[in-house]
């Protein structure tokens, strides 16, 4: 799992960054010959044009992050480091601070939203800036494609592609699996797309079927009131509700309700199982309150409410599997079911300790946490939440 905070086009918000020594960068035709790569090894156009005036209009926006020490989609024009292309950029882009964006790691990949808008068939060119922490990629104004007369379909994965059996999304302000009230980690969030004609059709109904029959998944698609504005014309994300089997076979329908349908065939790669997560000490306390806007607007806030501090503090070991010694040295992600992670590493005797803070609604009385190995072992575990004495 890597630690990347994406955040999603088109929406007014601004995120705390927290400023590191920008680490060696992808150039923008890098990025994009790896991101072109992704898309035609799963089917969908890889062509992709670069433009270099949309480049620079996203170099102008890093700056402003940077200079201003915040991820947000809107420039401030009584900042020094405000400019208009820079601004339009920032509107019309997904961001991320995130370790650097390279041919092995795909920054995007646990982050659904916005990978569906750089997946979406439709994208045709782009501008990217990456100063090694930042990026900006734009998606929108580059859906330019020339639609088939007759429409047609695609998927992430791709037709006989293998993928991960299991995701923990991660990315600001929301994730599918949180707008359809499932707890992480789900089975890979699963983007199907339909383009051509002139209909942004919805889907009907949608299947997934494994080694041991019909799996359980729930959809977004364009029509989601929260989250369809984000998406794609014409595209959905299936999201199978619990973890996928490891090295198993699957086959996927889509139909859209204007009578087309994607169906399509993928495996999941096995995970190594080398270690286990123990939890030895975890608690909530309640510290405190904040007043939060829950319906911002571009006059200010429609709506104000009142939300809880939390300090979640997890104390785990790491083991080999089946009960073997302490595992010193290694990893450990950690989130809350609706946060960032934080990434520790394990004492010689196999511990580790992480405090997380969180703001939950009001009289919230349970938040989960999730500790993993990158690449290996998962657990997850509610907590009571209690306030504090």
């Amino acid at each position: 799992m890597r630690r990347v905070r994406v955040i999603l086009g088109t929406v007014a918000a601004a995120a705390a960054l927290s400023l590191v020594p920008a680490a060696p960068a992808g150039t923008p035709a890098d990025d994009l010959a790896w991101l072109n790569a992704k898309r035609a090894a799963n089917g969908i156009p890889g062509d992709i044009a670069l433009r270099a005036d949309w480049s620079e209009a996203c170099a102008n926006h890093v700056a402003y992050m940077r200079a201003t020490g915040s991820i947000a989609h809107e420039e401030d024009p009584a900042s020094p480091s405000w400019t208009a292309s820079g601004d339009w950029a920032g509107r019309n882009a997904v961001l991320a601070s995130a370790d650097p964006w390279t041919a092995a790691d795909f920054i995007w990949e646990r982050a659904p939203l916005h990978l569906a808008q750089l997946m979406a068939p439709q994208l045709a060119e782009m501008g990217i800036a990456d100063d090694g922490q930042l990026v900006c990629a734009t998606t929108v104004p580059g859906y330019t494609r020339a639609l088939p007369a007759v429409a047609q379909t695609a998927s992430y994965p791709g037709n006989g592609s293998r993928i991960y059996a299991a995701e923990i999304a991660e990315e600001w302000p929301t994730t599918p699996a949180q707008d359809l009230g499932l707890s992480q980690p789900t089975g890979p969030n699963l983007l199907v797309y339909r383009w051509g004609g002139a209909d942004d059709p919805g889907v009907l109904r949608a299947r997934l079927d494994g080694p041991s029959g019909p799996v359980r998944v729930r959809w977004i698609d364009r029509d989601d009131p929260r989250l369809g504005p984000y998406l794609p014309p014409g595209s959905a994300i299936v999201v199978p509700i619990t973890p996928l089997a490891q090295n198993a076979a699957y086959t996927g329908l889509v139909e859209f309700d204007d009578g087309t349908a994607h169906a399509w065939a993928f495996s999941t790669s096995q995970a190594p199982a080398v270690t286990a997560i123990r939890r030895e000490r975890l608690t909530a306390r309640r510290t405190g309150s904040l007043r939060v806007c829950v319906e911002p607007s571009p006059a200010g806030c429609r709506r104000w409410a009142e939300r809880d501090r939390v300090v979640v503090e997890l104390r785990g070991r790491i083991v080999g599997a089946g009960g073997g010694p302490p595992i010193a040295g290694t990893a450990v992600d950690v989130r809350r079911s609706d946060g960032p992670i934080r990434r520790t590493v394990t004492a010689a005797d196999g511990t580790f300790r992480v405090r997380l803070r969180a703001v939950v609604r009001r009289g919230q009385r349970v938040i989960g946490v999730t500790a993993s190995v990158p690449g290996d072992a998962v657990g997850a575990w509610p907590a009571q939440i209690r306030r504090t004495a």
